[in-house]
């Protein structure tokens, strides 16, 4: 079964909240969130940041930042859209901007 094909269950209402499926769906898509965060910003110092003079410090703040947050109030999986799931980084830093 795939992520979006948990989380359609989900929401659909045909899988609780407690289950052993949805708890593991969650645990990816926090890891898959801070695995593209920190990519982002890598990619984003190397590049973006170079030209406009930004410090990796700043980066590493942001995703001091976002951990924090997901460690305070984890994401649960009505927050992760399902097109998140199937288009990949790019969507994930929408959603990492939504978290902040």
């Amino acid at each position: 079964m795939t992520l979006s094909e948990i989380l359609a269950l989900w929401e659909a209402g045909r899988l609780p909240e407690g289950s052993e499926q949805l708890c593991a769906c969650k645990k990816v898509m926090q890891a898959a969130f801070a695995v593209t965060v920190e990519t982002w910003a890598a990619t984003s110092n190397r590049v973006t940041g170079a030209m406009l003079g930004i410090e990796l410090v700043t980066y590493e703040k942001v995703i001091r930042a976002i951990s924090q947050r997901l460690a305070e109030q984890p994401l649960k999986a009505h927050q992760i859209p399902a097109a998140t799931v199937r288009r990949g980084p790019k969507q994930m830093f929408y959603l990492a901007s939504s978290v902040l």
